[in-house]
């Protein structure tokens, strides 16, 4: 990535910011609401819940791995910086000059377009950091997830594995990206 990251970006709803180590009992309560819900998509959610000093572990690589650019994992806090609504990143596991964004919601916090406005934020981030290619992908039984991509005019492309969809894909690039008024203004704080 040519550029750091935003250290937090707000929306009219949502504050997406890095976690810190404060954040380690409310994600701990977010997993032990929500893993049952996630664990269909998120292999890791599988795992859940795990122990509060794990979380705080796990927020420590977080913080780490962001402070030395190799991964950005951002919360989801309402607008007020209180509650936290669930997890958003940018990933740079895809590639040179492109960049995957993941999310999760709390389980009660599901179907308010939380995943759909972060998602629109983190992809306006990406392409002010100058990332050439932004790529949201799921399973493909996972329909609630897929709307967020078409919601957002995000092109769908294919991705398989040994001849049977393993993920369903979608992009978006500088010049695909169409700006949505209903997800402006934002504000991006370095």
């Amino acid at each position: 990535m040519k550029h750091k990251p935003f250290s937090s970006i707000h929306s009219s709803r949502l504050i997406l910011r890095p976690y810190t180590l404060e954040d380690a009992s409310e994600l701990y309560a977010a997993m032990i609401d929500s893993a049952e819900h996630l664990a269909p998509w998120l292999p890791w959610a599988k795992e859940e819940p795990r122990p509060l000093a794990e979380k705080q572990k796990l927020i420590s690589e977080f913080i780490l791995k962001f402070n030395t650019n190799q991964d950005f994992v951002y919360a989801i806090f309402d607008k007020n910086n209180k509650r936290l609504l669930g997890g958003t990143g940018l990933h740079p596991r895809v590639g040179p000059n492109s960049i995957e964004i993941g999310y999760w919601v709390w389980h009660g916090e599901t179907n308010k377009g939380i995943a759909t406005e972060s998602s629109y934020a983190m992809t306006r981030a990406a392409l002010l950091l100058e990332i050439e290619q932004v790529i949201i992908r799921m399973k493909p039984a996972n329909l609630a997830s897929e709307r967020v991509p078409q919601k957002l005019n995000f092109k769908e492309d294919s991705e398989s594995e040994y001849g049977k969809p393993k993920f369903k894909l979608y992009t978006t690039n500088q010049s695909a990206f169409q700006q949505i008024d209903q997800y402006e203004p934002l504000k991006f704080i370095k």
